[in-house]
Order: C-alpha cells, then structure tokens, then sequence
C-alpha cells in the first residue's frame, strides 16, 4: 500500500534496541536518567504539532514529520503521545505511526520507548474498519457484565492491532444531571451499576493480570475522570461540583474503587474543582486518598492542557510555572499539556528552585516507567511487538457481539399492542436523526465529537430508516411531512400505520 507516514532515515540511525527490565533495573534506569529526561516522561503531547504542515494547515493525508518527532522526543525527552484529532487511520497507516515514534525513541539517551494513548471509547473508534459497540449508557441498559467484559476485550484487541497499548477509558463519573453532556459516556445514574460494568471492562481491557503485565492483546486503561466530575453545579463540563465526602464517598468513590481493585493501570483526573478546590491542586484526593487509602499504584495524567488551566481559569496559581509546582505536588504524574513544551522546562526550573522535591520526580517517572514495562514496551524491540498478532478489526464474532449488546441495550417502557410487528410493512420511520450515523453512532466516531460526515458516514451499515425502508417500511425526513404521507387520514389515525420518529 501507499505509505502515508515516513520513517524516512532516522529509522535506519536507530540499531539499538531496549532491553527486558525489572523492577531494580527500573530505579537503575531512573538513577542514569538526567532531570531533563524525567520531566520528559512526564509529557503528553498530542500528535498534532508532530505532523507535516503546509500554508493551509496539516497536510492530507496526515504525515508525521519526522524532524518534529525527533525535536519532541529527542530535544525534549517527550514519554507520551496522544491522539485526539479529527482522522482516524486503517491499521496499517497506525503502525507507520508507531514505527516512526519507536525508532526515533531508540535514540533517547536511555532508549525509553514512548506511551502512546487513543481514545477507544465504544470500540476502537480511530481505527478505520474497527468494531463500533454501543455507548456506555446503552452497554448500562444491558445489565450484562459479562457482555462489558467482552467489549473490553475486543475494544482491547482492535486498539492493539494499531499498535497502541493505551486506552482512555472506561468513564466511571456516575452522571445523574441529564444537562451534563457527557452523560452518554457514562454507565448512568447508578453507583453500582457503573462499578460492575466499569470493573468488567476494565478486566477485560487489560486482561489477566500476571505478575502485573498486560499482554499484546489488551492494552492499559485510564479511568476517568477522578473523582467527581459529572457532580457540576451547573450541569455543564468542567466546571465546580459541591459534593460532601459522605456522598462522595457513598455514590462517586465507589467505581473508581472497585476499578482499581481490579487492576487499572492509569487514571485520568478531574477537570474541575470540588467544593472550591480544583482536583488537580488536591493533595487530599490525588494522594491521601488515592495513593494512601484506595493503594493506587500507577499514573495519573491530567485532562486536557488542566495544569494550565490552574492560573488561567481556576485562578489559584500566579502563573504557568506555578500551576506546575501545584499540580506535581498534589500528585500529577503526567500532564497532557498537549502541544505546548513549556511543561518540561518550567518543571526542571521548579525542581532546580526546590519548589517541587526530586523524590517527587522520582516517584512520577518509576510510575510511568514501570506501565510501560508493563505493556512490555521496555523489552519491545520494534513497534511490530507492541501490534497484536491474534486477530482482525471487524471480525464476524466481534460485528456479532456488537449486535448482541445493541439488542440486549434495548428497553421497552411501554407496549401500546403495537409490537411484536409481522411486518415492516406499514411502518414509517420519520426525523432527520433516523437517516444519519452521526446521531446514531455519536460521539467519538473516528473523530473526536463523531460529527464528520466523511467519516461517521461511512456506508458500511444502514442507518435505522434505511433498514426499514430496505424491508418494506417508509421514510420521512421531517415530522412536519407526514402529513404529505397520508393527507386524507387524521393524524392521530396514520392509516393504521406505525410511526417511529428518531
């Protein structure tokens, strides 16, 4: 095939490859490593400024530019990248990705492998031709942990095929304000509802555990957001929650809980503040009650550019550097900064001045280090190690099991005798929503709001009227047209018809 993303020579300068590590050759590791290159593995940069651009922006199809990858990874000893942006890419397109960043990575000092992370949200949705499952709340109305398991399990294998060991996901923030519009992402309203189902995929996600690794057919997740997130005040995102511990503690603290009982590896943290204090400046969450009581062991990384957002919208920093020594402090591991480098700087400026300990550095990078050997990016000795090998995106048991859990999702309130139907005959399906996969698909659909209709719209499935149409049924684009459909027939009547409006 057409090779879309260059390795160009800088794969052919990198021969050396990284060894197997243990926990002792973890702190070996961390006491060779210069404190620019821990602060390094601290930073999440968003794969947008490391590809190709011209006078009209990013260049299509989408290129890594290798010179940018080198400057990110090797100038500013970067650990992590991410992927956010409006594309998704076939299998094949993201392991020229990850082969870029693999090799360039085998020029680090200490040849530290990158952690790349991707939202896979219902499925491996920046995969094209990957396995699209219902949303979250639609997996909740199943009431089927087994079947969340299963979910996570090929959500897991689909993002590996891609060569990407890191998923943000599942969302554990248990949503009870319908004007939250995040609510879709969630497992709903009940505490422990979200647990279970959170808890299944997170298993099956990862998979089973031995000795702590993960192997190539699953990848680490991140639950988000920690802790309180969908209690806003206001019922919009990122913004202040009042929330007394006796309720945190009894309806917010226990998916996250069960979740990392059960294993998870990352955490994504809070974008907003609880009753006056952003979470990420809250020692008490973030490592009293994180680290010390629920024993939390591995990363925590920021949301969205939110160490910034301490000075420039919570207003509880003077500045950016000070934001920094705030959040690391607090317990920050790693920030999703995402395309600015100032972070790394700023935070050896902050060590340098004694605002920020080297022990705390130190605890940040043994963390990070140690998921990455645990995904076995430590002993990889190519990004081919890091793909899984065990199966295909799409595959018939995985287009199977998507369509079990959309049947199961489904929940009847009230049956007027119309249902069961005999026939599609006589049915009419009516509303703009029925005949578009955007709406149907939603959110995080090979972009990031699923609203690209050269993307979500991709003519591999019907939409909701084109099926009913295919057996017999008929479609209406506006509700305000039915009346052209039977126009001798009252309303309330429709001929006997059935009508569905989506």
């Amino acid at each position: 095939m057409k090779k879309h993303l260059i390795a160009s020579a800088v794969v052919a300068l990198a021969s050396v490859a990284c060894q197997p590590a243990t926990t002792d050759e973890i702190d070996q590791l961390i006491a060779k490593m210069t404190l620019e290159e821990k602060v390094g593995e601290m930073t999440q940069l968003t794969i947008w400024p490391l590809l190709q651009m011209d006078e009209s922006g990013i260049v299509s199809p989408q290129r890594l530019d290798s010179a940018k990858v080198y400057d990110a990874l090797i100038g500013h000893h970067v650990g992590s990248v991410i992927n956010v942006e409006s594309y998704d890419y076939t299998p094949e397109q993201w392991m020229e990705v990850q082969r870029v960043i693999f090799e360039i990575a085998k020029l680090k000092p200490n040849k530290i492998p990158v952690l790349y992370g991707i939202d896979s949200n219902h499925g491996a949705n920046y995969t094209k031709g990957a396995t699209l499952f219902p949303q979250p709340i639609s997996q909740a109305a199943t009431w089927d942990t087994a079947s969340s398991r299963l979910v996570g399990e090929v959500t897991a294998l689909e993002t590996r095929l891609s060569g990407i060991p890191w998923a943000f996901s599942p969302v554990l923030d248990v949503a009870r304000d319908p004007r939250w519009p995040r609510f879709w992402e969630t497992y709903g309203e009940s505490t422990a509802l979200a647990g279970w189902m959170g808890t299944s995929y997170t298993q099956g996600m990862q998979g089973t555990l031995v000795d702590g690794r993960i192997d190539r057919e699953h990848v680490a997740v991140s639950l988000k957001h920690f802790l309180g997130y969908s209690a806003s005040i206001t019922g919009k995102d990122r913004t202040q929650a009042w929330i007394p511990e006796r309720q945190m503690r009894q309806y917010y603290l226990p998916p996250f809980e069960q979740a990392i009982a059960a294993g998870a590896k990352t955490i994504m943290i809070n974008s907003g503040d609880i009753n006056g204090i952003p979470v990420h400046a809250n020692k008490t969450i973030l490592t009293d009650l994180l680290r010390g009581e629920l024993g939390f062991e591995g990363i925590t990384v920021t949301d969205w550019a939110d160490i910034k957002y301490l000075f420039n919208r919570h207003r509880v920093a003077k500045d950016y550097k000070d934001a920094i020594a705030i959040a690391i402090n607090a317990g920050v591991d790693m920030s999703m900064v995402p395309d600015d480098l100032d972070f790394p700087k700023l935070l050896v400026e902050c060590v340098n001045e004694g605002r920020v300990p080297m022990s705390r550095i130190d605890e940040s990078v043994r963390r990070i280090l140690q998921v990455k050997k645990d995904l076995g990016l430590m002993e990889a000795q190519s990004a081919e190690d890091i793909q899984s090998t065990a199966g295909e995106v799409y595959a018939e048991k995985h287009q199977a099991l998507a369509l079990d859990v959309a049947q199961k999702s489904l929940v009847l309130l009230k049956n007027n005798g119309a249902l069961p139907l005999s026939t599609l005959e006589g049915v009419m399906v009516t509303g703009p929503t029925s005949n578009s996969l955007i709406p149907l698909n939603g959110g995080w659909t090979h972009s990031w709001q699923g609203n690209n209709p050269e993307l979500a719209n991709s003519g591999r499935v019907p939409t909701i009227a084109e099926a009913i149409e295919a057996q017999g049924g008929t479609y209406v684009a506006s509700g305000e047209d039915i009346e052209l459909w039977a126009p001798e027939v009252p309303l309330r009547a429709f001929a006997g018809k059935t009508v569905v409006v989506a």
